[in-house]
């Protein structure tokens, strides 16, 4: 089931990307569900038809500690009969996406929720940050996370053994802002005030503001 706000972001060959994650958590029983998730990348546009998981592209998560890396698919949207999107399969038993995911500078960040309590009760705070490309569900270029904890994001953020900076990272305190500065970056801080990501360009990612309609 899809219980969390998607992301829309405009596609370069038309349309839309609709990004989002499967799951819930607000039934007894889903504290101890394993039922496999996804986050799926949907090519949606003018008189598009239905579409089934056999008509996306597979892009691959790998987890190393707690960092996750994201193999993501290109080239889907050409040829004769184009993919309509692309899939990933979170490989965590338990886990699931029930948070609106937001797509800023290119990246789209959604976070996970895996359940660590019998209780439903009881608030979760086990997880992972996430943030991808909306395109072809692939790591971001560039380090996003801090992953050595000196409190910036540099290129030194790439963790040891690796070649490549993750593309998400597992929390014990889940990340619940991403704002938006002057100086053309976004931040997400922790519940302890911390900041985890930070995501650089020279605008963020579709309109970002709004106005009431009675």
């Amino acid at each position: 089931p899809i219980t969390s706000e998607p992301s829309l972001v405009p596609f370069f060959e038309g349309g839309t990307v609709v990004v989002f994650g499967t799951g819930k958590f607000y039934e007894t029983s889903d504290v101890t569900s394993v039922a496999p998730q996804s986050i799926y990348g949907i090519w949606d546009f003018a008189n598009a038809s239905g579409i089934v998981r056999t008509g996306l592209a597979a892009a691959a998560i790998t987890d190393n500690g707690n960092y996750r890396y994201f193999t993501g698919t290109t080239g889907w949207w050409t040829g004769a009969t184009p993919k309509r999107g692309w899939y990933a399969d979170l490989p965590i038993s338990g886990e699931r996406v029930v948070a609106p995911s937001t797509t800023l500078f290119g990246s789209t960040i959604i976070s996970s929720l895996i359940a660590n309590s019998s209780d439903p009760c009881v608030i979760s705070k086990d997880g992972l940050l996430m943030a991808i490309s909306p395109f072809t569900g692939g790591n971001p270029i560039n380090p996003v996370f801090d992953t050595n904890g000196d409190g910036v994001v540099t290129a030194a953020d790439v963790p040891s053994g690796n070649t490549i900076p993750p593309g998400g990272v597992r929390l014990t305190d889940p990340v619940s802002l991403v704002a938006v500065n002057t100086g053309g970056s976004a931040i997400g801080y922790d519940a302890k005030g911390k900041a985890q990501i930070e995501l650089k360009g020279s605008k963020p990612q579709g309109r970002r503001s709004w106005r009431q309609v009675r």
